[in-house]
């Protein structure tokens, strides 16, 4: 929605892909909110096993099957953002 290119100018390849991956206003306040508050445990769990494979959707067969074949009938809220960065709110 927003960009800051000389910001992106001054980061490096590995900051601007994690950065644009949670954000949609690439600017220098965002940048330092997330530079504070959220790259410290993006880089802390960039070797995650879980959250590389299994998020991803890289589990085994066997455990999908089953994930597939249960019901869930709770009430459930969901919330979405309309500017999200992987899905939008009408999705």
């Amino acid at each position: 929605m927003k960009k800051d290119n000389d910001l992106l100018n001054e980061l490096d390849k590995k900051q601007i892909e994690h950065f644009a991956s949670m954000n949609v206003r690439l600017t220098r306040d965002v940048w330092g909110i997330y530079q504070r508050d959220i790259y410290p445990a993006v880089l802390q769990n960039e070797d995650n096993h879980f959250l590389n494979h299994v998020l991803d959707g890289d589990i085994s067969l066997q455990f999908q099957h089953e994930i597939d074949h249960r019901v869930f009938d709770k009430p459930v809220l969901i919330l979405t953002g309309k500017q999200d960065t992987c899905v939008g709110y009408e999705d």
